[in-house]
């Protein structure tokens, strides 16, 4: 299984490098914290308080995000299951 970051590092390179893919491209995360459980990575959306606590921030990032001219229109999620689902919904 592919780490979602080599697998993103890779795509890069292969369209061109770091120079040409951010020239078409604007890369982000559904949420820009990280969070650790036990000195683990941990995701907002397995546990419910924490996705219903980060939410309203999660919102206003996505839409400052927008506002400095990221598109609405088109994302690409790099994930499965439950981060697909809030994705889509």
């Amino acid at each position: 299984r592919e780490l979602s970051s080599t697998f993103v590092y890779q795509v890069v390179e292969a369209m061109g490098g770091a120079k040409q893919f951010y020239k078409d491209f604007f890369l982000t995360a559904t949420c820009p914290l990280g969070f650790t459980k036990h000195g683990v990575n941990y995701n907002f959306y397995d546990h419910p308080d924490l996705q219903r606590d980060v939410t309203p921030f999660i919102v206003r990032s996505l839409k400052a995000q927008i506002a400095m001219g990221g598109r609405s229109d088109v994302a690409v999620v790099l994930g499965t299951g439950k981060l697909m689902a809030i994705s889509s919904a």
